[in-house]
């Protein structure tokens, strides 16, 4: 998780949904892909305070650190749980890193 990948990208075509870059994501092998087509001009119309896949409330954090590890300019948003199992890490490893930005001071989005 440290190395800021986010996302495993490959433009194989062996993943799932595609990406805003046009490369598909390689996250799982169901052909759905992870769900992480946020550009910004996918405009689904979800809402944006809800997780998009399990539709818990999202809070300020889990917002955040999805912007952080996918997409600077995404407007739906995965809660820390679905961002942790589409990354392969623990939802433990989520907090700690935004305890991590927001102890630094040097990330805006943990202000």
């Amino acid at each position: 998780m440290d190395d800021g990948k986010g996302c495993s990208m490959t433009d194989d075509g062996k993943g799932g949904g595609m990406m805003n870059d046009g490369k598909r994501c390689s996250m799982t092998d169901d052909s759905k892909g992870c769900g992480m087509m946020n550009d910004g001009k996918s405009g689904s119309g979800r809402d944006s305070s809800l997780c998009y896949q399990c539709a818990a409330p999202l809070s300020w954090d889990d917002q955040g650190i999805y912007r952080k590890m996918v997409s600077r300019n995404a407007r739906e948003f995965l809660c820390m749980d679905c961002l942790a199992a589409a990354l392969g890490c623990r939802r433990l490893d989520l907090e700690e890193r935004v305890r991590y930005y927001r102890e630094s001071g040097n990330c805006t989005l943990f202000r």
